[in-house]
Formats: C-alpha cells, structure tokens, sequence
C-alpha cells in the first residue's frame, strides 16, 4: 500500500457522483479495480462514518461477540475442536 492511499476513505474512492480510483496511488489488481468500479453506494452525508462489527446485531464489537465468531471459525476448521475456555481463566487485569 503507498502511504498517500493512508488516510482515503472509501467516500474518496466511490462517491455518488461516480468512482476515482485514479486517486488511489497504490496499483490495484485489475479485477479489484473493476471491482470497485463496478460497486454503486449511496452515502448519506449527515451521517458520520462509523466502522460496524457485522458479527453482532448492533454493530458494536464486544468481547462476548469475539469470542463467538473464533469459535465459530475455529470450530469450521476443526470439527473436534478443543475448548476456548481457559482464555476465561486468564489472569489478567479488568477491564476499567
């Protein structure tokens, strides 16, 4: 990735008024270029960006919702799981 792509959002790249992945300084792969240029995203401009955990129903990322979705893939990837839950046993400081 070039350090000028750092700090663009995805409003930079795709806008309602078409895309720019000219501004992007990183050389994308073909089908990624195409891709994103084949993407339509409407933005609501009163509204602010906010990044969404999709693996809870609010969005909102928690310890609980984490431990779940390891589970969930650690489990996809070996049915004879072990057991996550020494994590729980952990000494570690609380959480302020």
């Amino acid at each position: 990735m070039d350090i000028h792509d750092i700090q663009l959002t995805i409003k930079d790249v795709i806008t309602n008024e078409g895309h720019h992945t000219q501004s992007i300084y990183t050389i994308l792969p073909t089908a990624l270029a195409e891709a994103i240029n084949n993407t339509h995203l409407s933005f609501n401009d009163s509204i602010e960006d906010a990044f969404i955990w999709s693996h809870n129903k609010t969005g909102v990322y928690s310890t609980k919702s984490g431990y779940h979705w390891l589970l969930s893939h650690h489990e996809a990837d070996n049915p004879a799981s072990v057991s996550w839950n020494w994590i729980w046993k952990l000494k570690v400081p609380e959480k302020n």
